[in-house]
């Protein structure tokens, strides 16, 4: 017999904000917070007016520059010490600096140089404020 569990909220019940998940079948454990994607967009960079496609605590895309956005958070991050995975479709995608409120993204052609393109991918993971 298969079990479902349906709740609208879960609560660490030593640390309310904390909550430990056995690992795949090595029986270490991992912290499930710490494991959440904070942040997440797709969004067309060559467009005139960056526009997220689909995402998660991200309000919009600033365009800075060729090859240059910030993707503008909805929750802050605590504080600018998290990690950011990049792609691009058909350009190479990079990382630059990391505030709370936004990150930056830049994109470049095949000759490294700063140049929009049609497709950028970026998710944080980190710690919410």
């Amino acid at each position: 017999m298969t079990s479902k569990l349906q709740v609208d909220n879960l609560e660490g019940r030593t640390t309310k904000g904390s909550i430990t998940v056995t690992g795949e079948s090595s029986g270490s454990s991992t912290n499930l917070q710490q494991g959440l994607c904070k942040a997440w967009t797709i969004y067309q960079g060559s467009a005139s007016t960056p526009a997220p496609l689909g995402s998660l605590n991200v309000a919009s895309i600033t365009d800075n520059s060729a090859g240059n956005h910030s993707a503008n958070f909805t929750n802050n991050m605590n504080d600018v010490n998290y990690a950011v995975a990049n792609a691009a479709i058909t350009n190479h995608c990079g990382d630059n600096d990391h505030y709370t409120n936004y990150s930056m993204i830049t994109t470049s052609d095949n000759s490294h140089s700063q140049a929009d393109c049609t497709r950028v991918n970026h998710a944080v993971f980190g710690d919410l404020a």
